[in-house]
């Protein structure tokens, strides 16, 4: 199984294996340790948060950062980078750990954007 499962997903983690390559994060998958620095989200209403798309989810230390911070009414902006996939379930993914915000998919930025491409897609939010 794990042999089909591989040529199926390619060369991944045996953690994205052992969920069938499905694009959602099981309950129980650990969220890796992360150390808090002096991050104060408080006095903001918008969040851009940025990462790299692994197989259709965010990694699972955004989950890690979502889940030591209280979102409770912030809305959460998603950019990402990507050799091909969108967002896939990212969204669903992260919005398990972070309940209480609204999570938007911004945009996968692949290939060059202009300063002025990348202005513009953060207006958009704020």
């Amino acid at each position: 199984m794990a042999d089909a499962n591989q040529r199926k997903c390619g060369r991944i983690s045996q953690k994205v294996q052992a969920r069938g390559c499905s694009g959602s994060t099981p309950v129980g998958l650990p969220h890796p340790a992360i150390v808090t620095d002096d991050i104060h989200i408080a006095p903001y209403d918008v969040i851009f948060i940025g990462f790299p798309i692994w197989w259709y989810v965010a990694p699972t230390v955004i989950n890690s950062f979502l889940e030591i911070h209280d979102f409770a009414g912030k809305k959460i902006v998603l950019f990402a980078t990507s050799g091909g996939s969108g967002f896939g379930k990212a969204v669903a993914g992260l919005q398990q750990s972070a309940p209480q915000a609204e999570i938007a998919e911004g945009e996968i930025f692949n290939g060059f954007f202009s300063e002025e491409q990348i202005k513009a897609f953060f207006e958009k939010y704020v």
